[in-house]
């Protein structure tokens, strides 16, 4: 009893990122002092692999099997490992030393049920977890692992009541907590969402992964010092130093946004979003040149990107390559034809090298979808000023004078000033 209640306080003492490494000494003195002490073992591979060190945490679980070979709970904690590393290949194989020992044992079912839902098979996963709950009804796990398929297969409100009643089955447990959070962030609920990460975190769950979606859910400095937790409590994590860098990036930290970017893009070369990151960022910080290398690689890797072309597109506006320019201006109002930007900004480069025709051309797209947009409308009465026809330049500026969006009064009326 004395054990399990020091386990439980080391591992509510997790909550300061900063002492994370010497709980996990704490718990490797513990694990060391009761090698048959399963729960201690199991506490020590769990802090490891929350901390996503996974070497260490394989080590530790391997030793506390030498001394308990055949324990279901340590095996179970080795195929978390699995799970947690996103280890697809071996995820069905990494609960077969369980089914060799007991087949029908509930941690057995419970492995299969975690392998399935790790590899996105939630029918598989069900057939596992009505077996759980038919012979062990008032079983945690049990609940835990049915709310998690029903949150993956968007059945919000049939997750909902299953994390509720595991919540009840064991009040001191976060996790129930976290996966609610988790289906309202999802359903776009942001204050259920953050009510729900306040009690989790109230329960002791300063986790990672917790940290990391209070910095999804909210805003401006108090986002980053959460995605910067995250980040310290979980070295190397991509998806959050992704998240970080953009925090950095909308807080107008461009170097630091780029330095964050290309940690991630060293850390997996295939993340998209870092590419395009650290490509805006090296733009912001007057480096066209290497953005463009960046941003190519994210076009590359997600040719609908939108945001990737019309950033490569002004790169090459500003070099003069206008042809160019103008293919990924099109590209990018194709892939995303709710942001006029794309359309506007090829108008208007169109209108600076006399080409009114084609900039009439981009701005009756914009138009046919809001003929009231007052930015397209003053553009349009430049190209018609360019074609020399002031009385119909005026009237397209007299409409944008009443139109919608974003236009400089004052540039307006002195345009329609000089067409009189």
């Amino acid at each position: 009893m004395r054990a399990n209640f020091l386990i439980g306080f080391l591992l509510l003492s997790l909550a300061s990122p900063a002492r994370a490494d010497e709980v996990i000494q704490r718990l490797e003195a513990a694990a060391r002092s009761a090698p048959r002490d399963v729960a201690a073992q199991t506490a020590l591979v769990e802090a490891l692999v929350r901390a996503a060190r996974y070497d260490e945490a394989n080590q530790a679980v391997t030793r506390a099997l030498r001394a308990t070979p055949r324990s279901l709970e340590l095996l179970l904690a080795k195929a978390r490992i699995v799970f947690a590393r996103k280890d697809f290949k071996n995820a069905k194989a990494a609960c077969r030393p369980l089914e060799q020992i007991d087949a029908r044992a509930v941690e057995t079912r419970i492995c299969l049920a975690e392998g399935f839902i790790a590899l996105q098979r939630s029918a598989r996963a069900f057939e596992e977890i009505e077996r759980i709950i038919a012979e062990h009804p008032e079983r945690f796990e049990g609940h835990l692992a049915k709310a998690d398929a029903l949150r993956l297969r968007m059945m919000e409100a049939e997750a909902e009541a299953e994390y509720r009643h595991a919540a009840r089955l064991r009040p001191e447990d976060p996790r129930p907590h976290i996966g609610l959070a988790l289906l309202a962030e999802a359903a776009g609920k942001r204050a259920e969402a953050l009510e729900a990460l306040k009690r989790a975190r109230a329960l002791g769950a300063d986790w990672p992964e917790v940290r990391f979606a209070f910095g999804r859910l909210t805003d401006g400095e108090v986002a980053r010092e959460h995605l910067r937790a995250a980040n310290r409590m979980r070295p190397n994590w991509v998806e959050a130093l992704e998240a970080l860098g953009w925090a950095e990036l909308e807080a107008g930290e461009h170097e630091e946004a780029r330095r964050i970017f290309a940690q991630a893009v060293s850390l997996d070369g295939y993340t998209a979003g870092a590419h395009l990151g650290l490509g805006i960022a090296l733009v912001r910080l007057g480096r066209d040149a290497d953005a463009k290398t960046s941003l190519t690689r994210s076009l590359e890797l997600v040719p609908t990107s939108a945001r990737a072309a019309l950033e490569l597109a002004r790169i090459e506006a500003r070099a003069g390559e206008v042809e160019v320019a103008l293919e990924l201006y099109r590209r990018a109002a194709d892939q995303d034809r709710t942001d006029y930007a794309a359309l506007l900004e090829a108008a208007a480069l169109c209108i600076e090298h006399g080409r009114a025709v084609v900039a009439m051309a981009y701005l009756d797209r914009v138009l046919e979808m809001d003929d009231r947009y007052a930015p397209a409308l003053m553009l349009y009465g430049d190209a018609k000023r360019l074609q020399r026809k002031t009385d119909e330049a005026r009237q397209y500026y007299e409409r944008a004078l009443s139109g919608t969006g974003p236009v400089d009064s004052a540039a307006l009326r002195a345009r329609i000033a000089s067409t009189r």
